[in-house]
């Protein structure tokens, strides 16, 4: 997807298998919440975006190729490096969840991400990503650990945002008094992942 001016909105999505790079943003606005960018070698190219909100990168060589970018409640797994991974200037992240497996690309968090904003390195515990699946299991780390000033009201299934009853709450209270979940998915209050 390659933007040249204008304004485009990509919510409740998935591009999943991409190649090369998923979003290339020349000039204009960039808008993504509720979605997935899978497999792709650069996740976002170019000018920085408006915000990512509430969104999944997954296994990309790269998270962006740009300084200046706003990732909100957005869970990054899998991604080798970012244009300000070990520098600690460019991006901007708040209450991401960050994660690579053991032996996989950098072990760290970003530079700007570091030890501020709510953000962590943790497993989010995906229910089954190899098969597109992104929601988050009942004991995930993402689970009330979002900001509620940047979540969409309802979630990439269109649920609305609510706390997990036997949880206590890390991230930020949103308009309905809940505390969101980090990503795409909002775990029901009884904290039951359906099938």
């Amino acid at each position: 997807l390659t933007i040249y001016g204008g304004t485009a909105r990509f919510s409740n999505g998935k591009m999943m298998n991409v190649g090369k790079n998923a979003v290339g943003l020349e000039s204009g606005h960039f808008y993504m919440n509720n979605s997935v960018i899978a497999e792709a070698y650069c996740a976002f190219r170019h000018w920085p975006s408006d915000p990512i909100v509430n969104s999944v990168i997954y296994n990309c060589n790269r998270l962006s190729n740009n300084n200046g970018q706003k990732f909100y409640n957005c869970i990054v797994v899998g991604v080798n490096e970012a244009w300000d991974w070990s520098s600690g200037t460019g991006n901007t992240y708040m209450n991401c969840v960050f994660w690579n497996e053991p032996g996989f690309g950098l072990q760290k968090l970003p530079g700007s991400a570091k030890a501020s904003n709510g953000n962590i390195w943790a497993n989010p515990l995906f229910v089954n990503p190899e098969k597109g699946d992104f929601r988050i299991a009942a004991n995930s780390p993402c689970i009330d650990a979002g900001s509620g000033y940047y979540a969409p009201k309802k979630d990439y299934y269109g649920e609305p945002r609510m706390n997990v009853e036997e949880m206590r709450p890390t991230g930020s209270v949103s308009a309905n008094g809940a505390v969101p979940d980090v990503g795409i998915y909002e775990v029901p209050g009884d904290g039951d992942t359906p099938a």
